[in-house]
């Protein structure tokens, strides 16, 4: 059937080429004739009458053999051919089904200047919608979105590599330039090159010289807050069991309101760290009347109380690299979560840092802090509210913590917004599973997506936030060019997965504001950091640690024939 059709629109293009170029060789032959005796008069019906007496008299080869002898006519009728092969040819592509799909309903696509323009009218129609709001951030250089809507959080998607930060950074630095408030989550450094100031800003990182010390004495005062820190401090491990940790948060929590009951504000990580090594003997005697349930995990003489014991020192073993790191000292560069939260502070910005050498230490202490963070900011008698961020680099390198569901679902009303970066859904899914992940994904209405990796579900499950728009296949043959309607991905894996890489001209990718009906394909340009601050400047106590091992006495070894190879060969 196929063949049959091909064969007849073949045939009907080739006379219609034919049909087309009679009349159009006529008048130039008759052109010819014209300028050829000098008549300045262009006779067509007399030029063709000639032609047809020739043919009715002499017969068809006569006529051929009298157009041949005239070289030019057989010239003028293959010139003409061609020009009426080309208006054919045009009038049958304009006649061919369209290879895009016609857009029925549902969300559009719009890309590059189109994008840009469709977005600023969506947002001056949300400003004239709604007097209460007023102009928010640029999350584009060239297309700004309300207050309100930045309270909608944002979710930005990206394989390694696929500029993230070019969308990330500009949020965080328009945040701080605007006087909010903001806790950063700063996975490499990166963050506090481009925006620390010793004027403005607050650094948590105990490797670092600039960094704060936390006083957790001044954040945790009652039973709930112990609990709560020990959920942080001893997040769920991936072991079937959850005996080990909860006992190990058990024991943890007596230790905390041991320090509660007995020190009440004048306590720190120094004395948690004392406490971690006690005896379980000693551990009983001091810790089971402050809290009662840690009697039956510590026993004495019992192999199970030592296990409590080895899985506690084994996840709390970072503590005593904190305790050197944040003694037990007051000085003006103390720093309170509830105090930062619930009262003014010339230092509006907080930078949590990580570090790939204390690793151990970076996430649990970032839990921490936005755990404690969301606690002050929704508790009831927290009459403060103000625009205060939460910007996590890399959110699927935490661990597993409840209070950022909190955050998203519950802090919106006291003026709280969230931006999380991530390579892709899957990680979180790893971490909070499928029920919480979608609760999550909910609550991150304004999305931005670059370059997803090819293997995998990522590129897929991303696509899939962009929903889905009626279209229809036109069918030429109908009266009314209607055909066959279907739903279709408004972005689809491919587009994802070939973005292009990023050039100095910036970095493509996809953005959906919700309820705009519609996304934008985009190109982000690279971002220019005003700031300049050093990464990381070494604390006291590692350079302390650091001269005390170069100053140990060096045991010389016998000059054997092993030692004599590694001296001479250098081994990577």
């Amino acid at each position: 059937m196929f063949s049959l059709n091909k064969a007849f629109k073949s045939i009907a293009f080739i006379l219609a080429s034919i049909l087309l170029s009679i009349p159009v060789s006529l008048v130039l032959i008759s052109l010819y004739f014209n300028i050829l005796y000098n008549n300045n008069e262009l006779n067509i019906i007399k030029t063709l009458s000639n032609y047809f007496y020739i043919f009715k008299n002499f017969g068809f080869e006569v006529f051929i053999n009298q157009l041949i002898q005239n070289k030019i006519i057989p010239i003028i009728i293959f010139i003409t051919f061609l020009p009426s092969m080309a208006f054919v040819t045009i009038c049958f592509k304009s006649r061919e089904k369209p290879k895009e799909l016609i857009h029925i309903s549902g969300p559009k696509l719009y890309k590059g200047k189109a994008a840009i323009r469709h977005a600023q009218s969506m947002h001056k129609k949300d400003l004239i919608d709604n007097n209460l709001t007023s102009s928010g951030i640029k999350i584009h250089p060239k297309i700004q979105i309300t207050n309100l809507r930045e309270e909608n959080n944002f979710l930005i998607l990206g394989t390694t590599g696929a500029g993230k930060s070019t969308a990330f950074k500009p949020l965080v630095q328009q945040a701080i330039e605007r006087g909010d408030y903001a806790v950063i989550y700063d996975e490499a450094g990166a963050l506090t090159e481009a925006f620390y100031n010793a004027d403005t800003s607050i650094l948590l990182a105990p490797w670092d010289k600039r960094a704060a010390y936390w006083d957790i004495s001044d954040d945790i005062e009652t039973k709930e807050d112990a609990e709560l820190l020990a959920k942080c401090l001893i997040p769920d491990s991936k072991s079937p069991d959850p005996l080990w940790d909860s006992g190990a948060r058990i024991i943890l929590i007596s230790m905390i309101m041991t320090l509660i009951n007995t020190k009440k504000k004048a306590w720190g990580w120094e004395d948690i760290y004392k406490q971690l090594t006690f005896s379980p003997d000693q551990a009983r005697s001091i810790f089971v009347k402050h809290h009662p349930l840690a009697d039956s995990l510590l026993t004495p003489n019992s192999k199970t109380t030592t296990s409590f014991y080895v899985h506690i020192m084994t996840k709390l073993s970072w503590v005593q690299d904190l305790a050197k790191a944040w003694p037990n000292q007051q000085n003006n560069k103390t720093f309170s979560l509830k105090k930062w939260i619930t009262e003014d502070n010339e230092k509006h910005v907080v930078i949590i840092q990580a570090n790939s050498q204390f690793e151990s230490i970076g996430e649990p202490l970032c839990n921490a802090v936005i755990s404690f963070m969301t606690k002050h900011f929704l508790d009831p008698n927290n009459s403060t509210k103000r625009k205060t961020w939460l910007f996590i680099d890399e959110f699927a390198n935490l661990p597993r913590n409840p209070s950022i569901l909190k955050w998203l679902a519950l802090g919106r009303a006291r003026g709280a917004r969230s931006v999380l970066c991530t390579q892709s859904i899957s990680q979180i899914h790893n971490i909070y599973g499928e029920k919480e992940t979608h609760s999550m994904l909910s609550l991150l209405s304004n999305v931005i997506t670059f370059r997803m990796g090819a293997a995998g579900s990522d590129a897929e499950d991303t696509a899939k936030i962009y929903g889905l728009y009626d279209a229809e296949e036109p069918n030429y043959e109908n009266p009314d060019n209607s055909g066959k309607r279907s739903s279709e991905p408004l972005v689809k894996t491919s587009d994802l997965v070939h973005l292009s890489q990023p050039t100095r001209k910036g970095v493509e990718g996809y953005m959906q504001i919700p309820s705009w009906h519609s996304a934008y394909k985009l190109r982000w340009p690279l971002f220019k950091p005003t700031g300049n601050a050093e990464k990381v400047i070494p604390a006291q106590w590692l350079t302390n640690s650091v001269s005390q091992r170069n100053t140990q006495p060096k045991v010389k070894q016998p000059a054997n024939r092993l030692n004599k190879k590694r001296i001479n060969n250098d081994v990577n």
